[in-house]
């Protein structure tokens, strides 16, 4: 998994590159494994591979599980720690379907939580889902926190996120994954048409991409 991770991110990171240059200022999410995390010398290597891209801290976020805190907790608050120390911005993933979620939020330095697409699909038809997303975007919001609902994939869900304040969608109403070139097109055009659903992040995975929930925020 470490030999994935590391072509990933070389990847990730020279598209970047490639990006900025190219006028493109757009910053990208890469998922890691618990054992990323808890290799020794993880946030030294991050930070090296940054530098040499010369790509800043703050154009990369890294997605991590609750499973983080599993087997050696203090070495990946220590890892974690160090590289939002460098400026990388650190997300939580899949929030809501494991057992340390309240563990997580309160020892991990996080930026952003993104709520698992369990709940999201019945948000507009199940009142259980609903409220737990409620609750969960008023508790990341107390704490700072931004918000990323999951697996968005129709005009309902969408309104009804936007009504809970959830800050941004992630999903197939947005984009379908796309390669990196259509990917830059797809975000110039937006730009030059100022619509509102203009990714936050670059669109990578198979989940589709990130949008801000907000209109005033389509030049992000």
């Amino acid at each position: 998994m470490h030999h994935l991770t590391d072509y990933v991110l070389e990847t990730a990171l020279g598209q970047v590159a490639l990006w900025r240059a190219q006028g493109l200022f757009v910053p990208v999410a890469v998922n890691v494994s618990p054992r990323d995390v808890h290799t020794p010398g993880f946030a030294g290597s991050v930070a090296a591979r940054l530098a040499r891209h010369g790509v800043p801290a703050e154009a990369l976020q890294l997605e991590i599980t609750e499973c983080v805190l599993q087997g050696d907790p203090q070495r990946a608050t220590d890892t974690l720690n160090g590289l939002t120390g460098h400026g990388v911005k650190m997300s939580l993933d899949d929030f809501g379907t494991a057992y340390s979620s309240l563990t997580a939020l309160r020892r991990l330095p996080l930026s952003e939580l993104k709520i698992d697409r369990s709940f999201v699909s019945r948000l507009a038809v199940d009142t259980e889902d609903a409220e737990i997303v409620r609750c969960t975007v008023g508790l990341a919001h107390s704490l700072g926190l931004l918000v990323v609902a999951e697996g968005v994939e129709d005009d309902e869900t969408w309104e009804r996120l936007r009504d809970l304040g959830c800050d941004a969608v992630q999903g197939w109403l947005v984009a379908a994954a796309m390669p990196p070139e259509e990917a830059a097109d797809w975000l110039r055009d937006r730009a030059q048409g100022g619509v509102s659903r203009q990714p936050s992040w670059a669109p990578t995975g198979s989940s589709g991409s990130a949008a801000p929930m907000n209109v005033r925020h389509s030049s992000a």
